[in-house]
């Protein structure tokens, strides 16, 4: 087995630098302290969670079993210590009730660049949690959902993530395996980001990645699609079409389109992304019409398209 340490930036680190280095090549990267000022940090307390989100309903995972269950952010706190201590807060998806929390979290001009927000909304996923947990808990190996990358920002506590390159491990097999296990993982190449409060993560799509807190931790993560994994986030989507259709049509449109507002909103490297991607993109409209007439055929011979 051979560890090595994830890419560690400031937190003032170029957006180019993060585009050439960790983007497009899609290789970890550790922002130190990126998130050190963003009110979250100093206001997310667990006395302020309690009193104020005490009644949220939250999911949480048993790190003994895997075991998964819901309940009320209250309850959690309400739990033993033997207990509490196994007992993982999971995926809180927190913005739909609380918006206002959202508003506590800082801006990452490195990772400022997001076309989910171009999705109508109707067709959008929500891409914003929190995790929290004692020392010892933590998630299991696993590809984040939607093809799409996220940053992962520490509140409180201390946390590592290791990444791995599956090889020719099955992804059944990836996501059974304890990236912390040592003797499980010999032979792999790991990568690993020892993350204490204020620092923030970039985690690639499509990087086999888990997580253990090495202290109680409270920390916040956010999903977001871009030029450099929107190939990968298509495939996750290739069977729900009307989202990404639009969005394809609207990032073609920005494209087409003279003015420069609208390129700014999608960040420097639009030009470029979309040069790579152009093959792609047309091909993802061509596919988009022909399964929509495959389910208007299916519609009107009164069965369903297979």
């Amino acid at each position: 087995m051979s560890v090595h340490a994830v890419a560690i930036h400031e937190p003032d680190a170029p957006f180019e630098t993060m585009l050439i280095q960790h983007l497009r090549p899609a290789i970890p990267a550790v922002l130190r302290g990126a998130a050190a000022h963003w009110p979250c940090r100093v206001r997310w307390t667990p006395d302020f969670l309690l009193q104020r989100y005490g009644e949220a309903v939250i999911e949480w995972q048993d790190c003994r079993d895997g075991r998964r269950g819901n309940g009320r952010l209250a309850d959690y706190f309400a739990l033993p210590d033997a207990i509490r201590r196994h007992i993982y807060v999971v995926d809180w998806d927190f913005r739909p009730r609380y918006p206002e929390l959202a508003e506590d979290i800082g801006g990452l001009p490195q990772l400022a660049l997001d076309w989910v927000p171009l999705i109508p909304a109707a067709a959008r996923p929500e891409l914003l949690w929190i995790y929290l947990g004692d020392a010892g808990t933590g998630g299991g190996t696993h590809l984040d959902n939607y093809g799409s990358s996220a940053w992962l920002a520490v509140l409180s506590g201390r946390k590592r993530v290791r990444f791995a390159d599956p090889g020719g491990l099955s992804a059944a097999a990836m996501s059974r395996l304890d990236l912390f296990d040592d003797e499980a993982i010999a032979g792999l190449e790991v990568l690993e980001a020892r993350l204490e409060a204020g620092d923030v993560l970039f985690v690639p799509a499509g990087r086999w990645h888990a997580a253990r807190n090495d202290a109680a931790c409270l920390s916040v993560t956010g999903n977001f699609v871009d030029g450099a994994n929107f190939s990968l986030h298509r495939r996750f989507y290739q069977k729900q079409w009307h989202g990404r259709r639009m969005l394809v049509t609207e990032l073609n449109r920005l494209h087409d389109m003279a003015a420069g507002p609208a390129r700014e909103l999608l960040g420097a490297h639009l030009e470029a992304a979309l040069s790579d991607l152009r093959a792609d993109l047309e091909a993802e409209l061509r596919e988009c019409a022909q399964f929509e007439a495959v389910l208007a055929s299916g519609r009107e011979g009164g069965h369903a398209a297979a």
